[in-house]
């Protein structure tokens, strides 16, 4: 007896929570690897380090 709704493929029922746990993946893994990598060097920070007190920032070519 199937009823008035009949079947629903077993992709469309898992759809909603397969696509919001790559997205809450995504939200998660990019900032902490891509941090991992700034201060490997690898890539840009997306904000600048903060200076640490008694620190002095050092020069740059263009100063």
């Amino acid at each position: 007896m199937l009823g008035v709704g009949g079947k629903v493929s077993e992709e469309d029922f898992t759809q909603l929570r397969t696509g919001t746990v790559q997205v809450v993946t995504i939200l998660v893994c990019f900032p902490l690897f891509h941090s991992i990598g700034a201060k490997l060097g690898l890539f840009p920070f997306f904000f600048a380090p903060r200076e640490k007190k008694g620190e002095k920032k050092p020069k740059s070519e263009w100063d």
